[in-house]
């Protein structure tokens, strides 16, 4: 038998977990019941608690970096929250008592930088492919770069693809520039490219660069594409018709000479990526289909005909653009001859 008194009085009141004014006598008759049925509080072992936050301070970010779901890496902390604190219920149950404070401070803790750092690399990397691809594709291009990131951030380091190639180029230049004046030259350029560019983009490509009077693009890479050949060739026949437009632009700017075109187009195996110096690097493509392009826009004059495709990209247009058979030609830097054609136009 416990005696005592529960007066606010007499001064026998204690706090506890239970309650603020809790008559001491409860206490002792408390500590008896658990004496008498063994029913005492345990602290679970500290290598339990160690174990816990290792693991919330190292698996937690392990998941979020080496994740590609999104998904995944939100709800894993939460996830793992939440099996630790049913588990520490559960343990209260049997009496023991889990240390819960650490592991959550460490999972949480954990969360928090592991996600700022992904953040702030992925926003990093963002910009840098973003930059990297800006002068060279058109938004809607770059917006599907952008949403893959990461592929083509891998991709720039070098890959081989199948893609179709544009050269174009001015015909006459040098004897242009040699009679008109630098700024003329410079005004005349940059209208060309301006429309030439326009057209490119429009159609889906990326412009590689810019080489004197020339411009080189391709198709099919960054985003790949299963009709990069045709609109290669839609995008040569555009170009030669806009020549038209630039003359009529140059003429009411007071230039004097008409400018011409050819173009050569060519579809194969290419290597793709950043390549140059320390320095100065391009996003652009080596290989002998780049070569083959190169050659086939500087017969056109030959040919008398403004575009000029190789066989290979006949086969991937045949279907859906009619062409023109012109012959078989040996180019530079090739032993077996190319069979080349033109854009059949309509009657």
């Amino acid at each position: 038998m416990f005696v005592g008194a529960s007066a606010v009085g007499a001064k026998d009141l204690k706090p506890t977990p239970l309650a603020s004014n809790t008559p001491g006598v409860i206490l002792h008759v408390s500590f008896a019941g658990n004496y008498l049925q063994n029913d005492f509080l345990r602290p679970a072992d500290r290598r339990i608690t160690w174990l816990s936050i290792f693991f919330g301070a190292f698996l937690t970010p392990w998941v979020v970096f080496y994740s590609k779901r999104f998904l995944l890496r939100a709800a894993f902390p939460v996830a793992l929250l939440s099996l630790y604190i049913g588990i520490s219920f559960l343990a209260f149950r049997s009496n023991v008592i889990v240390d819960a404070v650490p592991f959550i401070f460490s999972t949480v803790a954990s969360s928090f930088l592991s996600f700022g750092y992904v953040s702030f690399t992925e926003a990093a990397d963002k910009r840098r492919v973003s930059h990297l691809f800006t002068q060279y594709v058109s938004k809607d291009v770059l917006n599907e770069v952008l949403h893959n990131y990461k592929e083509y951030q891998k991709a720039s380091a070098g890959t081989k693809v199948e893609i179709t190639v544009l050269f174009s180029d001015i015909r006459g230049f040098t004897t242009m520039s040699e009679t008109t004046p630098p700024e003329k030259i410079v005004e005349m350029l940059n209208v060309h490219f301006s429309v030439m560019a326009d057209i490119i983009l429009k159609r889906k490509g990326t412009i590689d660069k810019y080489i004197g009077d020339a411009i080189m693009a391709f198709w099919g890479a960054p985003v790949r594409s299963a009709d990069h050949a045709e609109q290669a060739v839609l995008a040569g026949q555009e170009m030669v018709d806009a020549v038209r437009e630039v003359n009529e632009t140059l003429r009411s700017r007071g230039f004097e000479h008409e400018v011409r075109i050819g173009v050569g187009i060519n579809t194969g195996t290419v290597t793709l990526g950043e390549i140059g110096s320390e320095k100065k690097k391009n996003y652009t493509i080596v290989g002998d289909a780049v070569n083959l392009a190169s050659r086939l826009e500087s017969i056109t004059k030959e040919y008398h005909t403004p575009v000029i495709f190789s066989e290979f990209t006949q086969e991937k247009i045949k279907d859906r653009i009619d062409c023109k058979l012109l012959g078989n030609v040996k180019v530079k830097g090739r032993e077996q001859p190319v069979t080349i054609y033109t854009v059949e136009k309509s009657p």
